[in-house]
C-alpha cells in the first residue's frame, strides 16, 4: 500500500495515498460559524468549495500551527455509493511517502471506539505510525453538514 506520512505534534500518522488528490501548501481558509472545532473552514479549489478538517484538533488537542511546513492533503472522501467529495485535511507537516506490504501494518491491539478512523499501526525503528482510515474520518452528522446536496 502506498502511504503518505504526516505529523501532528510529535506523533506520526499515515493515510492511504490512493485517496490523496493533491498535497497543497497551506491556503487561506474561510471560517464557518457554528461548526465543530475540527472544521477549520472552507477554501476554493478550482471553483469548488472544499471543507477542511484540522487534523491537529481532531487527532490532538490544539489547532495546527501557521508554520512553513503546514500542508493540506486534498482527498477523495467516499460518500453514498460511488460518489466522492473533496475534503481538505490540514496537517502540520507532510513528512514523506512509502510503500508498505500488508505484513508491515499490524493491529495495535487497542480499540478506540470514539475514533473509528484510527486504523492499524506501522512499527518503525524510532516510533510507531498510526494509520488513519479516511473513509471513517467523519461521523455521519458531520458528513451530512459538510456535504449537503444543493436543493
Amino acid at each position: 500500500m502506498f502511504v503518505i506520512y504526516f505529523s501532528v505534534g510529535v506523533q506520526r500518522f499515515a493515510v492511504d495515498g490512493r485517496t490523496v488528490v493533491a498535497v497543497l501548501p497551506r491556503v487561506d481558509l474561510t471560517a464557518l460559524p457554528h461548526v465543530p472545532p475540527e472544521v477549520a473552514g472552507v477554501f476554493n479549489f478550482h471553483g469548488r468549495v472544499v471543507p477542511v478538517i484540522d487534523l491537529c484538533r481532531l487527532l490532538g488537542d490544539r489547532p495546527c500551527g501557521f508554520n512553513f511546513d503546514a500542508r493540506l492533503l486534498l482527498v477523495n472522501y467516499p460518500a453514498e455509493g460511488e460518489k466522492r467529495h473533496l475534503l481538505g485535511l490540514l496537517a502540520e507537516e507532510i513528512t514523506d511517502t512509502d510503500h508498505l506490504t500488508p505484513e508491515e501494518i499490524v493491529s495495535s491491539g487497542v480499540a478506540v471506539d470514539e475514533a473509528p478512523y484510527l486504523g492499524d499501526v506501522h512499527p518503525q525503528a524510532e516510533n510507531i505510525v498510526q494509520t488513519v482510515r479516511i473513509e471513517q474520518l467523519l461521523p455521519d452528522d458531520l458528513k451530512a453538514r459538510l456535504f449537503r446536496e444543493p436543493a
